[in-house]
């Protein structure tokens, strides 16, 4: 899948329906095939903003179970987010609708630090990677 978005992004976006069905799915998968998943779809979410819609709808749902294996999922779902937005120019990152959505998606995964250890160390793992890659989300991420 992986290779297909990237050498064929338009071709894929035609199957969006497909590709919303798949989302549903992800929260059945274990962690270690959901988030390569996830990780394989970020590049097309810039292209549709109805697939990051349901990809954000998605992990929030997530966020919210008791199974401490989809929570996990979901933290590395918005971190995905994160860091796909992180790989393109800073310079667009820290202007208007851009840095709007990180916002958002920090404010989703905020819950996450009064969950278990476990969700807490991926959480913090994944902050610092992002922090250390993307200087204009630095101050929002200490908050």
């Amino acid at each position: 899948l992986q290779e297909l978005v990237t050498t064929q992004p338009t071709m894929v976006l035609e199957h969006m329906q497909r590709l919303k069905q798949l989302l549903e799915y992800v929260l059945q998968l274990p962690r270690s095939v959901a988030a390569p998943l996830l990780g394989s779809l970020m590049p097309l979410h810039r292209q549709r903003p109805e697939l990051r819609d349901a990809l954000v709808l998605l992990l929030r749902k997530a966020i919210f179970q008791r199974d401490e294996e989809l929570r996990l999922t979901a933290v590395d779902g918005f971190l995905l987010l994160l860091q796909a937005r992180s790989d393109d120019d800073a310079a667009t990152l820290s202007s208007g609708p851009e840095l709007q959505f990180q916002l958002e998606v920090l404010g989703f995964i905020r819950r996450s630090f009064t969950q278990q250890a476990s969700i807490r160390t991926v959480l913090y793992q994944g902050l610092v990677s992002i922090c250390e890659r993307q200087s204009p989300l630095r101050e929002y991420i200490a908050e």
